[in-house]
């Protein structure tokens, strides 16, 4: 997998020579992962049934940690050179909640924070 580089706002990165950049590998896919994991269903005019449901799952008074556990894993499985979710924890920060997953790629082991 290959794809343009992006900072950690999703902003295109530029190079010293005006360009930008191209990742593959690792890079791509744990960028590509926190891309996915950061869209939310409905957000996506031709792909509306695909991504996270954050207004149900994780943006009421009460998050349900487990269906967001689930909604992630299955949409992290989405992304092309990733083969498994070998491990999900949640973090929550007051009022955020984070992860930390451990993903089986094509090119090795990878973490996600996102």
């Amino acid at each position: 997998m290959r794809t343009f580089q992006v900072d950690e706002n999703n902003n295109f990165v530029f190079g010293p020579d005006g360009q930008i950049p191209i990742v593959g590998g690792l890079t791509a896919t744990a960028q590509t992962s926190r891309q996915y994991s950061q869209a939310r269903r409905d957000e996506m005019l031709y792909k509306a049934d695909e991504g996270v449901p954050y207004a149900v799952i994780a943006w009421n008074a009460d998050p349900n940690e487990a269906a967001f556990e689930v909604a992630q894993r299955a949409r992290l499985l989405q992304v092309p050179t990733v083969n498994a979710v070998n491990s999900f924890e949640i973090i929550r920060d007051g009022e955020v909640l984070k992860y930390t997953a451990v993903l089986d790629t094509d090119n090795g082991e990878l973490v996600v924070n996102g």
